[in-house]
Formats: C-alpha cells, structure tokens, sequence
C-alpha cells in the first residue's frame, strides 16, 4: 500500500486504471462499472461450487447403474484426492510463475514482476478455466441421462434382498 501512496503522492496520472479502480480513487463511473461487473461475475460463478459436489454424486450414481455395483466412496475419495492435488500444483504453478518474472518478496517490484502478477491474476487462470470448461463438453450425464439412472437404481434397489445375516464364528 505504500507503494500506491507514494506513486500516488508523485504522479497520480502514472497510475493504471485497474490501480485507480481498485484503490477507489479513479473517476467513480469507473469504479461503479468496475465493481458492478465484479458483483455479476462473483453472483454467476457462486452458482458452480455446489454443481461441483452435484456433479461427484451424479458420477457416483452412474458408476452403480453402470457397473453394478456401488462405489460412492471410492469416488468421492478419488475425486477429493484429484482436488486437493489440484490445489497443490496449482499453488506451486502459482510460486514458479513469480519466480519466472523475477517477483521478490517485501520489495517494490519491477515492471517484468507486476506483468507477472497480472498475468497470473488474469490470463493464466483464464486459460485454465477454459481448459476445464473444454473438459466439461466430455461430460455425458445430462438430466435425462441422470433421471433414467435414478429411476433404474430405484428399481434395482426396491428388488433387492439382502442375504441372511450369517452367523459369528464361536
């Protein structure tokens, strides 16, 4: 933040218009713009989280009507497992990309530093998020997929019998 203040204080037009907006003190048409878009975008993607975890059981579902035989927590670990190693390369990505434009940590950074971050605050998790968006045109359960799956694991399920319990060993 004192880097912004002393740029500031000093020559104000230098400033970015992302720097203007996101500090609050550039035109406030901008800034309404700016955080407007921002609220519809966070409002849209809110939506995605909990189709994530809709998505895991879906799998697990189809796993049973495919196979015949129920795996949910197998899946669900596995799924959970991909996630966390997700989250753990994308973190060292993360480190590699600073590294790679020359970012030091508590110190004012160059002009090669601060395209880095804002590469990796705007491209690069861009580019991802299409590669996953490209992964999802793959993904065969739609609703009606989904209902004849219920509805023939209800079947499978309903005639069920469970064997008789089988005695201990003494």
């Amino acid at each position: 933040m004192a880097d912004i203040t002393d740029r500031l204080a000093l020559a104000p037009e230098r400033l970015s218009v992302t720097e203007k907006v996101g500090y609050g003190i550039g035109d406030a048409a901008a800034n309404f713009i700016f955080q407007t878009i921002e609220a519809l975008r966070q409002f849209a993607y809110g939506f995605t989280i909990p189709l994530l975890w809709a998505m895991m059981a879906d799998v697990a579902d189809y796993s049973e009507w495919r196979n015949r035989r129920r795996a949910t927590a197998v899946i669900f670990s596995a799924i959970i497992f991909g996630l966390k190693a997700g989250l753990g390369i994308g973190g060292a990505i993360g480190g590699y990309l600073l590294t790679a434009y020359a970012y030091v940590p508590n110190a004012v950074q160059n002009e090669r530093a601060l395209y880095g971050i804002r590469l990796a605050a705007s491209l690069y998790p861009a580019l991802a998020f299409f590669l996953c968006a490209v992964c999802l045109y793959f993904y065969r359960i739609d609703k009606t997929l989904e209902l004849e799956v219920s509805r023939e694991l209800t079947q499978r399920r309903a005639q069920f019998v469970p064997s008789p319990a089988v005695p201990s060993a003494p």
